[in-house]
């Protein structure tokens, strides 16, 4: 689950045996009833496309990105071009990946803390939190900003998807 990798589903045959459903995520454990929520089916694309979509997919969702956080970083509203990428904040989805809602523009540095969980939103207050291993370093100042966002409310970051990916910061720091 925490590192977004798809399982094999596959239910027990009535005539014994398993029927092979497909690939899925699993999004949750529930420790009550010992059950895992999934989402999915995963569809794996044929690998001699991948790079062109991806490229053609990429290159407008970095468009929309920019446009909705008018050219800024999102935590330290740098607006240079060069020193800013797109972020994912759910990269299993896919192809449901590249949308405005998933992503954060980020100076490439920030993203690459973010990428590696050394920094997250705090949902609801999307307020920046740093991990432990900042401290000392400059990037610990940047614990308590409030994340800069689209004017376009249709833009602002998905609630649930930040969530899951804030679970997997604290559960790594």
């Amino acid at each position: 689950m925490n590192d977004g990798v798809p399982l094999g589903v596959m239910v027990k045959a009535p005539s014994g045996g398993y029927t092979v459903m497909g690939l899925a995520y699993v999004d949750a454990y529930n420790a009550s009833t010992h059950m895992f929520s999934l989402r999915g089916p995963v569809r794996l694309p044929d690998e001699s496309q991948v790079y062109a979509r991806s490229s053609r997919e990429w290159k407008a969702f970095e468009k929309l990105l920019f446009d909705a956080y008018e050219g800024a970083c999102a935590i330290t509203d740098v607006d240079l071009p060069e020193f800013l990428e797109c972020s994912l904040i759910d990269e299993r989805r896919g192809e449901e990946s590249l949308v405005v809602n998933n992503g954060l523009l980020l100076r490439v540095d920030i993203s690459r803390l973010y990428e590696h969980e050394l920094l997250a939103i705090r949902p609801g207050s999307l307020v920046v939190e740093t991990s432990n291993r900042l401290s000392g370093t400059g990037y610990a100042r940047l614990n308590g900003c409030s994340l800069r966002l689209p004017r376009k409310s249709e833009f602002m970051p998905d609630g649930q998807l930040l969530e899951w990916r804030y679970s997997r910061f604290i559960s790594r720091n």
